[in-house]
């Protein structure tokens, strides 16, 4: 993963240098917004996670129910315009709490439920494209990315029938992401824009610590509980300004 971002930041200072003695296409920017997470996927099996199949391996068995809740997102990039359509940007996001809760059930009734937050910081290379040039006011235009996400799973608390049961621990892990964008500029003077813009990310995976028994069974299974991807939905405003 750290040759992927030497890769992507090496690219970028590359192509941009051909341009380095026209400093007025350079920009900063800074965005806020909200990201909705999609749902977590089921497993291929028709069994609770974790419960009645102690020794069930399945990615995403653990995430089976899991409901995610919106995150708030914070972006800061700078950029350089090619020309009056093509740009490149290089942004840092990060989505600061993915708060989510699951329930189980295992053969005696008993509930668990489970909470705990996700965090993704991530750092992307895009390319864009305006489908106006920059006379009009607003300029629609139309992106891709790809970089790298730094995901963190926190420790989860689990409750037995609302009683404190087991803490299963965090991990962090560091994946190839993407993105897909669309969204509009704003001309407001000769130096500066507002952003609106909606962005689709694949963060890559999520996973939990490595536990040595099954928390709900007791049996002896070695392995990590939990293994998935994250992927997100956002809206942001911002502010571009050129130099």
């Amino acid at each position: 993963m750290k040759n992927l971002l030497k890769v992507i930041l090496l690219s970028y200072f590359i192509l941009i240098s051909f341009y380095a003695g026209a400093t007025e296409n350079f920009y900063i920017e800074g965005k806020v917004g909200l990201s909705k997470p999609r749902n977590i996927k089921k497993p291929d099996i028709n069994t609770p996670p974790d419960i009645n199949t102690p020794n069930n391996t399945n990615s995403n068995t653990d995430f089976v129910g899991a409901k995610l809740k919106n995150s708030a997102l914070y972006s800061i990039g700078v950029g350089y315009n090619i020309n009056d359509r093509f740009s490149l940007g290089l942004s840092i996001g990060y989505n600061s709490n993915f708060k989510y809760s699951s329930l189980a059930q295992d053969k005696k009734d008993n509930n668990y439920t489970t909470t705990g937050k996700i965090k993704a910081l991530t750092t992307i290379l895009n390319g864009y494209y305006n489908l106006l040039d920059s006379s009009n006011m607003i300029i629609p235009y139309v992106g891709a990315g790809v970089g790298f996400s730094r995901n963190t799973l926190s420790d989860r608390i689990v409750f037995k029938n609302d009683n404190y049961f087991k803490t299963i621990k965090g991990a962090s892990k560091t994946n190839f992401a993407w993105n897909l964008i669309a969204g509009g500029l704003i001309n407001t003077n000769k130096n500066t824009q507002v952003i609106l813009e909606y962005n689709y990310t694949d963060f890559g995976k999520i996973k939990s610590g490595t536990i040595d028994i099954d928390i709900f069974s007791g049996n002896s299974a070695p392995r990590t509980i939990t293994t998935t991807n994250l992927r997100a939905h956002s809206l942001m405003i911002g502010l571009r300004y050129r130099f």
